[in-house]
């Protein structure tokens, strides 16, 4: 019989590869003039649909219909691929001068013909059509690649005629400005990171920062560099799957404090939390525009007051980020790594080990009372890092302790999480839970558990009998903000709860019905003449009272630090002391 070459039909013909190329080339070139231009526009529109000005409500379907996410990430995309090309271009220059290829060619000369009029230039131009010389220095100054690619794509966007009006459109925006934040600081220090990363393997090979393939699959369509996040992640040419059978690949350890403040030089930064440095890098900005920094009633936020038809074409891109309430002034390669590894508190050996000691001395007071078992419960768990080393940690410490009482099941059972009691107690049963809703990949065991799920599951109440079946802690670590899950905690009848991260004023929870803030109290239409004075918190009407962890909060390292200010804390509420 005759036989076919089935190659012939498996390779596209030339014609078919020139076409591909040729579509490819387009695409970039109709980005690169398109997503600027329609990001700009979403944020004026989204500013103009918004009821209450400048405060823009955050609402994703309204995002979503004007495509705020899409183009986002689509020019968070372009920019990398425009500083990789810089880089590869300067290379090719070094080696050898070579010639364009005839799609290029092709491509290049219809662009100039018929698209380059209608497209907007990377370099803003003033009123006057006098290039702009805040853009003009930035442009000149030895930046890294990405980050003069950043600058040239989105000054023009944030502020296309240099009044703070336009800043105006978009600094009330918390999605947004939580965005161009992360984008900015990666850009930035993204070789820096890579620099540390390779000097530091212990900070390499870290829990916090190894992933999997599918994660650097979605990190890069959010527009997060792949070549950072490769140098971050473990060599794995296994399925993706095999990853959620094999916990100890991704959960091996923890760095210790002195690697953390060696490698990003954070000896110095201030562990406390400080508003007047704070905001410092602002105030100096607002004043050199003629303005003043403002106090938020009944809050500890401060914004600038300027005159908008005031310019800012003498101010960097840096400048105008730090004065719209970015924070970006005082950070260095740390806050871009958490940004770029999603990260919200940064855990190591330090921490981990006191909150263990902390954990198991409360467990032993709890069970003291009449023998029940302890329960602990990481609502909002995320990669379940926090639970797997505290398990680890706690089971460890209790083996060593009555080693000579223990015989190899009970041991078994307990590096299993089970509890075993002896003469120092018992080991307290760990788990982690989070619902999946932030598509947080896991690197240790999560029960895929709401927090109404897990209080229903793990409650400490046995309905049937009416009496506590086991003792139930509760860790949350950066709850959601404006959310606040503390209620569902002690209606669960928890024997204590403790929180991670910011509070009072900050970004986690509801800084009144989650922290008793006072000044964040919203009276209801039947509550308007009540007086704040005589307010008492939710968990204090509940029998809760708070208790500041010190010892925990000076081993903290969180997202939002800075060489000047720190506000993440561990603070406890316990039952009835």
């Amino acid at each position: 019989s005759m036989q076919v070459d089935q190659s012939t039909y498996l390779t596209p013909p030339s014609h078919r590869k020139n076409a591909m190329v040729l579509f490819t080339a387009i695409t970039k070139k109709l980005n690169r003039a398109l997503a600027p231009r329609i990001l700009k526009h979403s944020l004026s529109l989204r500013y103009a649909l918004s009821p209450n000005k400048p405060i823009v409500v955050d609402n994703p379907y309204i995002d979503s219909l004007l495509l705020l996410p899409l183009t986002q990430k689509l020019l968070s995309i372009e920019v990398q691929h425009v500083a990789k090309e810089r880089v590869q271009d300067i290379k090719r220059r070094e080696e050898e001068v070579g010639k364009k290829s005839a799609v290029d060619d092709f491509v290049d000369r219809v662009w100039d013909k018929y698209l380059e009029p209608i497209s907007p230039s990377p370099i803003q131009t003033g009123g006057d059509g006098d290039v702009v010389d805040g853009m003009t220095n930035e442009t000149d100054k030895n930046y890294p690649p990405r980050l003069k690619a950043f600058i040239e794509y989105m000054r023009p966007v944030l502020v296309p005629n240099e009044t703070f009006h336009e800043v105006n459109r978009w600094r009330f925006n918390n999605h947004f400005v939580k965005w161009l934040r992360s984008q900015y600081l990666i850009c930035k220090y993204e070789d820096e990171i890579r620099d540390i990363l390779s000097k530091h393997p212990k900070l390499k090979q870290c829990s916090l920062l190894r992933m999997a393939k599918s994660k650097l699959r979605d990190t890069v369509r959010y527009g997060i560099s792949s070549s950072l996040i490769l140098s971050m992640m473990v060599d794995n040419d296994d399925d993706d799957d095999k990853h959620h059978h094999d916990i100890v690949r991704y959960a091996k350890t923890l760095p210790p404090i002195n690697v953390v403040n060696e490698a990003f030089q954070m000896g110095n930064w201030t562990k406390t939390k400080s508003t007047v440095d704070e905001y410092e890098a602002m105030r100096k900005i607002t004043h050199m525009l003629g303005g003043a920094i403002v106090k938020v009633g009944g809050t500890n936020i401060h914004i600038p007051d300027i005159d908008e038809t005031k310019t800012v074409n003498l101010l960097s891109l840096e400048q105008i980020l730090e004065v719209a309430g970015c924070h970006v002034s005082s950070c260095n390669a740390f806050n871009a790594l958490c940004e770029s590894a999603d990260i919200y508190e940064f855990w190591t050996q330090e921490y981990v080990h006191e909150l263990s000691n902390y954990l198991l001395e409360r467990s032993k007071v709890l069970s003291a009372k009449d023998g029940k078992d302890i329960v602990i419960i990481d609502v909002g768990a995320g990669d379940g890092i926090l639970a797997h080393f505290l398990k680890e940690n706690i089971v460890t410490k209790r083996v060593s302790r009555g080693k000579k009482n223990l015989t190899k099941k009970s041991n078994k059972n307990s590096l299993a999480g089970l509890s075993s009691k002896h003469n120092e107690g018992s080991i307290p049963t760990i788990v982690a839970t989070d619902d999946g809703s932030w598509n947080i990949l896991p690197k240790a065991n999560v029960e895929k558990l709401s927090v109404k799920e897990a209080m229903n599951k793990y409650g400490s109440y046995d309905e049937s009998t009416n009496s506590k079946q086991h003792h139930l802690i509760v860790i949350c670590s950066w709850m959601p903000m404006n959310l606040d899950w503390t209620k569902e905690f002690r209606d669960a009848g928890v024997d204590e709860y403790i929180l991670i991260g910011e509070c009072d004023d900050g970004n986690c929870g509801d800084n009144w019905r989650t922290w008793g803030n006072k000044e964040f109290f919203v009276a209801d239409e039947e509550d308007v003449d009540v007086d704040i004075n005589s307010l008492i918190p939710d968990y204090r009407l509940d029998g809760f009272q708070r208790h500041e962890l010190d010892r925990l909060t000076k081993l903290q390292f969180s997202r939002f630090d800075s060489m000047v200010s720190s506000g993440s804390k561990t603070i406890s509420f316990r039952r009835g002391d």
